[in-house]
């Protein structure tokens, strides 16, 4: 056995996710890998480049000889399993701890988290494992500082490296075309304080190719917080939501001061705006939720608040005129009553998918059942794309990994799943039994062309579709 092999870490179990074991990866993980690879999420945030089994046994071999030669300690994060020995079990991710070695007074971490594994807290746990452990090891020889960076537009990476106490330090300009967006640098020292080493020393942080950001020459410093109640204040909330949106998950202040009180930072409040601009367009909670883990592209979302805003404008406007008309009508004599179609107008100001895809839809529904879907999204407005094109992709997602990983189709989060699909399904046909019966034929019988993915294998759709249709039946028998 290699010297590094024997490095196991561990990190405790929750009450709703089983203990993590951290070791390094081996070639009996090739299988697992290829099959982690091909959530296109994954694909999106890494450059590793594992599309087959090739490929898969390439990167572990490069993982072992990093630890060779010691600058790069990647360990595979697998969720302890009753039936298997202490470092075996289902894997649920990498971590990593990058250009570390001993009298560097840096390093950088890295990560990334299986599908079937999202929501469970396996990437703040196993970073927080890691990060204690390389302080530990490395820091009597000179390690006092590590960074993790990630792409601006990957707000699920802010909220782990928050959790893990990697404080938001810098902002990173863009460089296109290699790297169109700003990026994130966070920072966690030693001794958990936030002061920083001394301007001349401090080592520039380098290219973060998992996450596509790197440094340039001007950066920006985050410094400002507010405490809830003056967040509250700020944005038009109460205390009361901020401290429930704490609670599930979905808003959580990142940073704690010396006395231990909680403190909202600046990426907190740019989550906050999200959270709020998405509510505007009728998302509930849960879909907000999902949507900021996948990641949702900021300029769209601007301006579909900015649409939004501008109709209400619109609205306003067109009321305020009406207004003023029955002011005007009334002023100039009060005996009389405003016309009634006026009033009704007043009244009613007051009260105001891929072509491709389309194509499939039309081969198997008729044109009543064609108009009940755009009646039902034009009712959403634009929270339709994120319900259609965000939630519900990521819903199948998880329930494919859970069916790859041998999870029975009873178990309560595959009925989670298929329960939320189901109350999805129900807003796009309007509780149409006939509607939604024609788009699950759709979609089993043209899967490529209802997902847009020309490489989606029918059979592989089957059998998720059956899986599913398995965990509605014990729904049903149970209910």
């Amino acid at each position: 056995m290699n010297e590094h092999e024997t490095v196991i870490l561990h990190a405790s179990a929750t009450p709703s996710a089983p203990t993590l074991v951290l070791r390094p990866w081996r070639t009996e993980d090739v299988a697992a890998l290829v099959e982690v690879f091909r959530d296109p999420t994954l694909r999106h945030w890494t450059s590793s480049g594992v599309e087959n089994a090739a490929d898969a046994l390439r990167w572990v071999r490069d993982q072992e000889r990093n630890w060779a030669t010691g600058d790069h300690l990647a360990f595979a994060v697998l969720e302890a399993q009753p039936q298997h020995t202490s470092t075996q079990g289902q894997l649920a991710g990498h971590v990593i701890l990058k250009e570390a070695a001993a009298g560097k007074p840096s390093a950088e971490v890295g990560y990334w988290t299986a599908a079937h594994a999202r929501g469970r807290g396996v990437a703040p746990r196993a970073l927080e494992s890691l990060t204690e452990w390389a302080f530990d090891t490395l820091g009597p020889d000179g390690l006092e500082r590590l960074e993790l960076l990630h792409q601006v537009d990957n707000p699920a990476s802010c909220r782990v490296a928050h959790k893990t106490g990697y404080r938001l330090d810098t902002v990173l300009a863009a460089a296109p075309p290699a790297y169109p967006r700003e990026g994130h640098l966070h920072v966690r020292h030693r001794d958990g304080g936030r002061g920083e080493l001394a301007a001349p020393e401090r080592p520039r942080p380098r290219a973060c190719t998992s996450h596509g950001v790197r440094e340039h020459r001007w950066r920006m410093s985050i410094d400002q917080t507010w405490k809830v109640g003056a967040l509250a204040e700020a944005s038009g909330l109460t205390v009361r939501t901020l401290h429930h949106w704490d609670r599930i998950g979905l808003l959580s202040p990142s940073r704690r001061t010396a006395a231990g009180h909680r403190e909202y930072t600046e990426q907190d409040v740019v989550r906050l705006y999200q959270v709020l601009a998405l509510r505007r367009l009728g998302l509930g909670l849960e879909t907000i939720a999902t949507c900021l883990d996948v990641g949702v592209d900021p300029v769209r979302l601007v301006s579909e608040h900015l649409a939004a805003v501008e109709e209400s404008i619109a609205s306003l406007d067109a009321l305020r005129h009406r207004l003023a008309y029955i002011q005007g009508e009334l002023a100039a004599d009060p005996a009389r009553a405003p016309e009634i179609s006026a009033l009704i107008g007043t009244l009613r100001t007051t009260g105001g998918a891929g072509a491709e895809s389309e194509q499939a839809l039309r081969r198997h529904l008729d044109d009543d059942q064609m108009q009940t879907l755009r009646d039902r999204a034009a009712v959403l407005g634009p929270a339709a794309h994120y319900l259609l094109e965000v939630e519900w992709p990521e819903l199948y997602r998880r329930a494919e990994a859970l069916r790859t990983a041998g999870v029975e189709p009873a178990e309560p989060r595959v009925r989670k799943l298929v329960a939320r699909m189901d109350e999805l399904s129900s807003l796009f046909t309007g509780g149409d039994s006939g509607v939604s019966a024609a788009v699950r034929s759709a979609w089993q019988q043209e899967p490529a062309a209802m997902s847009g993915d020309p490489t989606v294998p029918a059979d592989a759709w089957h059998a998720l579709t059956a899986y599913l249709d398995r965990a509605r039946a014990h729904t049903h028998s149970t209910a």
